[in-house]
């Protein structure tokens, strides 16, 4: 991590620092779209093309059914399923909270208002599972989807090496009552969901995080589509403010969890002590050596910084 003194720093620098626009974004943007309209195109078929191509399987079906689900979620690891339980229950509790019906107002004779919470019919669930698998993602979009009864909820995750998905999506997939999981990943699972295939529904929404072609194909279908999202999350990016009471062990986790999303994600440190992010610094490098992943994480460590500043309130300022 490249290390910086804010005050040292022309404002033209701090805006050239903060702005995450990459060379290739054109040519990414060409791709998805070309990927989104063939899918639009030739549905099925275009899947399974970009199933071989992208992630290296040749695919029967597009889909697991089940049968098939419950088959794989047998096989995940006592420990795992422990952790699972335990945020099921947590993000039930917290969502649970928000079931309420509001008072209704009189705000004049014979006129009455209040809001009313309704559930999208059909949803479409976008779960990584490229570079990184996240059962959590998982939990925390189909939890709410189930308690807000949404009539169809539709899952597409990229298939794994051996064509099907992993034990702990799949053990989620039956803690969530999902009966199928669509074996898509990247844009073409995202136009997949918008346009619908002769296998995977049509949704109203989608949801859900994922690299930049992930991103940037959820925002071409809200453009050319009736179909709505949530948000455009990704590539993922964290900033940590840290003084000289923080644990230098626990900002470097916060840092590596992020960055270890993929290469292109960022990781910042904001410090008012120059020994702070030195500490920080070394844990990082401790705790990279550690990672499962720690090819794709040292690349996007290598994209990232550190920023000295002479107090908090300039650490607000630059974040």
């Amino acid at each position: 991590m490249k290390i910086y003194s804010y005050t040292d720093l022309s404002k033209a620098q701090v805006e050239e620092l903060c702005n995450r626009q990459l060379e290739d974004d054109e040519s990414i943007k060409r791709q998805v779209s070309e990927i989104v309209e063939r899918v639009k195109v030739e549905g099925d078929a275009a899947l399974v093309s970009y199933a071989l191509q992208f992630d290296k399987i040749s695919l029967n079906k597009l889909y697991l059914d089940e049968e098939e689900i419950a088959a794989l979620a047998d096989g995940i690891p006592q420990e795992a399923k422990q952790a699972i339980d335990v945020a099921y229950e947590n993000i039930k509790m917290f969502h649970s909270s928000q079931d309420s019906k509001e008072e209704k107002v009189e705000t004049m004779v014979g006129v009455k208002c209040w809001r009313e919470s309704r559930p999208i019919q059909k949803v479409g669930l976008y779960i990584p599972g490229g570079s990184a698998v996240l059962p959590s993602t998982f939990l925390m979009l189909g939890i709410p989807a189930m308690l807000a009864g949404c009539e169809e909820i539709v899952v597409c995750s990229p298939p794994q090496k051996n064509g099907k998905t992993n034990c702990y999506v799949a053990y989620c997939a039956v803690k969530l009552g999902i009966k199928k999981i669509y074996l898509a990943g990247g844009a073409q699972a995202v136009a997949a969901m918008a346009y619908g295939t002769e296998s995977v529904p049509k949704v109203y929404k989608i949801f859900g995080p994922g690299n930049r072609y992930v991103t940037q194909a959820k925002q071409l279908v809200q453009s050319i589509t009736m179909t709505a999202i949530d948000m455009p999350a990704g590539p993922s990016e964290v900033l940590v403010i840290a003084d000289e009471t923080a644990n230098p062990s626990y900002v470097a986790s916060d840092l590596l969890a992020q960055a270890e999303h993929g290469a292109d994600s960022q990781a910042i440190l904001v410090s008012t002590s120059n020994e702070m992010i030195e500490q920080v610094l070394k844990q990082v490098e401790i705790q990279l050596d550690l990672l499962s992943r720690k090819e794709v994480t040292s690349k996007a460590i290598e994209n990232s910084y550190a920023i000295k500043v002479a107090h908090l309130d300039e650490a607000m300022e630059f974040s």
